[in-house]
């Protein structure tokens, strides 16, 4: 993988790619780690990921598939009713909003600089977000051909130990990459159900996700990301709703978006980082 920055030319070689990294990447890694430091502080997010999709999995997909046909003017919308399109500096909002006694919002907001050419970034990204996922009969666990790559289908389950209890939850995700000569843009339409949380098998807790991931440079060999992940969350359980069981809930899931993310993006950076060697 090669990599672009800012004054660094090919014909200044190796060496000099090199001394702008050992620049650069320090003062990247240090604001990452103090982001992540809140996040990180009573978790372990040692996630395992299982495929799991079966034909039932597939339609449910291909409906979520359904929901990206706007992609662009659904991003722009989430943009600009949640503030991120004037954000241009790192930042990290989480939003809880209560719909009904049943119903909650989670927002997550986030913005990164990534001292990296963006075409090189969004690579990264889709590579990392479509590893479990399927299109064109893509052997699951393997990312599919980039000429192919524009919506990929994704059923797993994912484990992860939050507060010192497993956690559990099942993704179906259709996602959609759009690349122009401006921006790219990663779009997320999925449906998630928790399986196991708190030290027992859940039921009944099922939520609506729909994410965006924009990508823009704004200096040459930078890259603005700024992601809006909005997920609302339905209880339906047969049981009279418990309102600290809804609470804990809710914020374990607001946590489980934020940390999925800053997992995300770590992924990303370390292969980045690999590649510049």
């Amino acid at each position: 993988m090669r990599c672009k920055f800012a004054d660094a030319g090919a014909s200044e070689g190796k060496s000099t790619l090199s001394q702008v990294l050992s620049i650069l990447w320090p003062l990247y890694c240090c604001n990452a780690r103090a982001q992540q430091q809140t996040l990180r502080s009573s978790n372990k997010y040692g996630i395992h990921y299982y495929f799991d999709a079966d034909d039932g999995d597939m339609v449910v997909m291909q409906r979520l598939r359904g929901d990206l046909e706007q992609v662009y003017a659904d991003t722009d919308l989430a943009l600009v009713s949640t503030g991120l399109d004037g954000i241009s500096s790192p930042c990290s909002l989480t939003n809880l909003t209560r719909i009904t006694d049943a119903a909650s919002c989670i927002d997550v907001l986030l913005s990164r600089i990534i001292p990296f050419d963006c075409k090189i970034v969004g690579d990264a990204f889709w590579y990392e977000v479509t590893k479990t996922g399927v299109e064109n009969k893509v052997e699951p666990g393997k990312p599919p051909q980039k000429e192919k790559a524009t919506v990929i289908l994704q059923s797993f389950i994912m484990e992860m130990e939050q507060d010192g209890s497993p956690v559990k939850i099942q993704f179906r995700y259709a996602t959609k990459r759009v690349v122009d000569e401006h921006r790219e843009v990663v779009a997320f339409s999925g449906q998630s159900q928790v399986l196991e949380a708190f030290g027992a098998v859940i039921s009944g807790v099922r939520c609506r996700e729909k994410h965006w991931f924009v990508l823009s440079e704004i200096s040459p060999g930078v890259t603005m990301v700024k992601v809006c992940m909005s997920r609302v969350v339905n209880f339906d359980c047969d049981l009279p709703l418990c309102q600290p069981f809804v609470d804990r809930t809710i914020q374990m899931l607001a946590k489980q978006k934020q940390m999925g993310f800053e997992a995300l993006l770590e992924d990303v950076e370390r292969r980045l980082f690999v590649g510049c060697q």
